[in-house]
């Protein structure tokens, strides 16, 4: 076991982290991603319309150390109407629907697409007509499947100042909410926690604060009950792994039933910046 970081309502114990780097220029702005339930397999989504997979490598204390039989595939699309792939395909959420999917959150062009699997064209997910007249560069940021039928949709763009706009997608229609924003922490992706909760990544930063990031926690029913959602703080992660521009979250349960958290960071094709995958083990605390 690692380092441990103990928070308001959690504890994460660091599980093993690797710096993905690659020379192919397609290669990097990882914004999402889903592990498989035996967290051998890792697919994830790049800001330019690009699916990066490849097998996770774990030493016998089973600590992600590698990543082996990479490979990067184009993602699918209908028509461009002339847009560049940054501009029509800038994916930045992931998650695998109840059909083993896999639901796509595209921001510029905003919008929810779904593909059988990364090889498929996507048919889109209708939303409503305020996801369109979001800011250009704040579209949804995370996407999670809270049951059958039901998808939870974050924005980090609103049309309020201390709001994002969030969407509860239903098979019966869709309901707007709002997720709070505090001037600092954004959403940056979602995952399901347990059955009674989802955990959100939230970065954060400004010039003067610099990058942070953090896990909090949202209760699932609260989220069909009300229409502001409530978030409580989990975990900081500042002082357990150095910080960057952590965009993507899954989590999956471990072999003795145990929180295993996965996140990676977006590196916007910066070489100032790095492609990181870090896995923890969450202990919720009561």
């Amino acid at each position: 076991m690692g380092a441990r970081l103990i928070g308001p309502s959690g504890a994460l114990v660091y599980r093993g982290g690797i710096e993905l780097t690659s020379t192919d220029k397609r290669f990097g702005g990882l914004s999402g991603l889903v592990v498989s339930g035996d967290g051998r397999e890792i697919l994830a989504v790049s800001d330019r319309g690009w699916w990066v997979e490849g097998l996770l490598l774990y030493n016998d204390g089973g600590n992600l150390v590698g990543l082996r039989d990479a490979g990067i595939l184009p993602m699918q699309v209908h028509h461009q109407n002339g847009a560049s792939r940054e501009v029509s395909l800038d994916a930045e959420a992931l998650v695998r629907s109840g059909e083993n999917s896999l639901i796509v959150a595209f921001e510029r062009q905003h919008r929810l697409w779904e593909y059988r699997d990364p090889i498929s064209y996507p048919k889109p997910i209708h939303v409503n007509p305020s996801l369109s007249r979001l800011p250009l560069n704040s579209g949804i940021e995370a996407v999670v499947l809270l049951g059958a039928g039901k998808l939870l949709a974050i924005a980090e763009g609103g049309i309020f100042e201390k709001q994002f706009l969030a969407f509860l997608i239903m098979n019966s229609g869709v309901v707007e909410m709002l997720y709070p924003y505090d001037d600092y922490f954004r959403p940056s992706d979602a995952a399901l926690l347990d059955e009674g909760r989802v955990l959100v990544l939230e970065r954060g930063y400004n010039k003067a604060a610099g990058a942070s990031a953090r896990l909090v926690s949202l209760q699932r029913d609260s989220i069909e009950e009300n229409s502001e959602i409530t978030r409580n703080l989990m975990i900081d992660l500042s002082g357990l792994v150095s910080m960057d521009n952590f965009e993507g979250l899954e989590v999956i349960s471990g072999l003795a039933g145990e929180h295993i958290v996965y996140i990676v960071s977006d590196d916007n094709y910066s070489r100032r910046q790095r492609t990181l995958l870090i896995m923890f083990e969450l202990e919720l605390l009561k």
